[in-house]
């Protein structure tokens, strides 16, 4: 909870609500992030606390006691393992006029019969000195609160405070909640209706939720939210078509040893000394080790590239890396929606929902699937860009122009290339979903061949850069690995916390992507 200041009250930014602003403990919720109630008494009467998780590292909790033994409401969602532990004792209680027990006295932590054993405890000489302090005291409080009650309230008005810290939530440091919030505790995502303070009343005003924001001088600060008009992806601050380049990481799989570099040095790294900026996390599926195996695990290491990403003022796309997603649909579902729920309110976060179907039909199995998955994210967050792959390890961009998803805003189509396997057929499926107003985003990209190995190929890398640079389509070069073999940006061995040595420690590979992406 927050600190107390000498009145009972919590210090600081704090605003007053009427009684009546909160009948419920969900009301107490729905007036916003980061809601205290204290009834100023010391120890007893009623106490709300709920924080959404920003700058805490925890992710929501919630808190009520109503200062006496009765109905209680405790949740916490745990920062490490990502799993809700909820514990409701009573979610219908009303929040009422409070009047302590007359024998028993519930404080926070000490209530019924041990208060009464302490009490009995004490010498009798104490106890007598105490209830003449406590009866003096009374008197003194109940003179002060008629002379109050006659000289600055109206009858029958509510003596009870309320207050609420007005920053709103603040980039996380670490977790956020892994599950949605349940119905009787809503994210707090959705506008606030502010109640109102005076009487005569004022009319309620709506207070947009609040996010810190991005680093000065960032990427994600001089574009804002990218979004989708027609066949370009645009920037909300310009206005203008928006292009960004950086650098995907390997497999996240557990045992793959290249789960090893995600974390935030390597971001930092990636971003102050390549110009990143643009990560994707590319999270395994259902290959050995991946998500169907290790859920928390991977989760863990999406999780770390993404709000380091996000603290260093870089885009992050989230990338559910399978070959077979479909299979997987409610694992899809439910992890998109987390995802959504935690960074949803974040313009650097893009959602890949599908890495690179094989052979799988657009109209019957990737559109479907792509759809549904969309839809769960969409429900929680509005606006964030979704890419979408397509059939031929996400070649045959053109099939799924022809054949769009509709009914949601900013969605883009994800294509790969391999310099060294991939040329001109390729380049005239982007054109042609381009032509037919699909807007696309390269989100894998590599120097060599399409198996991921063989010496790269400057000539045609050099050609496909100048194709995407002319067409301002955003790309992301695979990948951030020390594994021996070509498309690694990195030579075996090399440090898994950055701090990299020029050339010694990068591949040809990575010496040539390097070059690219600090001309930008």
């Amino acid at each position: 909870m927050p600190p107390r200041s000498s009145t009972g009250l919590p210090p600081g930014g704090v605003r007053p609500y009427s009684v009546d602003s909160v009948a419920t403990y969900d009301d107490a919720l729905a007036e916003g992030p980061t809601f205290y109630y204290d009834d100023g008494t010391a120890d007893a009467g009623p106490k709300y606390h709920y924080d959404d998780g920003g700058g805490g590292g925890s992710g929501p909790s919630y808190h009520y006691d109503d200062g006496r033994p009765g109905p209680k409401f405790y949740e916490s969602r745990h920062s490490t393992s990502y799993i809700g532990q909820p514990i409701v004792q009573n979610p219908a209680a009303k929040v009422v006029s409070y009047k302590p027990p007359k024998k028993e006295t519930c404080c926070h932590f000490v209530c019924g019969r041990q208060k009464k054993a302490i009490t009995g405890a004490m010498p009798r000489r104490a106890k007598i000195a105490a209830g003449i302090g406590i009866s003096i005291l009374l008197g003194i409080i109940i003179i002060g609160f008629f002379r109050w009650e006659k000289v600055k309230k109206p009858r029958n008005s509510k003596s009870n405070r309320y207050h609420k810290f007005t920053g709103g939530p603040t980039r996380m440091p670490t977790y956020k909640p892994t599950i949605a919030p349940t119905t009787a505790f809503p994210t707090p995502r959705p506008t606030v209706e502010t109640a109102p303070t005076t009487i005569p009343p004022t009319p309620a005003t709506t207070v947009a939720p609040t996010i810190e924001a991005a680093p000065e001088g960032s990427i994600v600060a001089a574009l804002g939210s990218l979004y989708v008009d027609g066949a370009e992806i645009m920037s909300t601050t310009t206005g203008a078509p928006a292009q960004v380049a950086g650098n995907s990481f390997f497999w996240s799989n557990t045992g793959y040893d290249a789960e090893a570099f995600y974390n935030r040095d390597v971001v930092l790294e990636l971003k102050d000394d390549w110009n990143s900026q643009l990560v994707r996390a590319a999270m395994g599926v259902e290959e050995p080790g991946g998500y169907v195996d290790d859920p928390d695990g991977n989760e863990a290491r999406v999780r770390t590239v993404v709000e380091a990403a996000i603290d260093f003022g870089l885009y992050v796309i989230i990338d559910w890396h399978s070959h077979e997603a479909e299979a997987y649909e409610a694992l899809a579902i439910d992890f998109f929606r987390d995802m959504a729920a935690s960074y949803g309110q974040y313009p650097n976060v893009i959602y890949e929902v599908y890495n690179e179907p094989i052979s799988q039909d657009w109209a019957s199995t990737i559109k479907p699937y792509a759809e549904n998955v969309i839809s769960a994210i969409r429900a929680v967050d509005p606006d964030n860009l979704v890419l979408v792959g397509s059939r031929q390890y996400s070649q045959r961009i053109d099939e799924a122009a022809a054949d769009p998803i509709l009914g949601y805003d900013n969605v883009a189509y994800a294509f790969h290339f391999y310099a060294a396997t991939h040329a001109d057929q390729i380049r005239a499926y982007v054109d042609d979903a381009r032509t037919l107003g699909a807007a696309v985003f390269c989100s894998e990209w590599g120097t060599v061949e399409a198996t991921g190995d063989g010496d790269p190929d400057f000539n045609s890398t050099t050609t496909w850069i100048d194709f995407m640079d002319s067409r301002s389509i955003s790309h992301c070069n695979w990948a951030v690995n020390d594994k021996d073999e070509g498309a690694s940006i990195l030579v075996p061995g090399a440090s898994t916390t950055g701090a990299w040595l020029y050339p010694d420690d990068l591949t040809e590979s990575g010496r040539l992507v390097r070059s690219i992406l600090t001309q930008n």
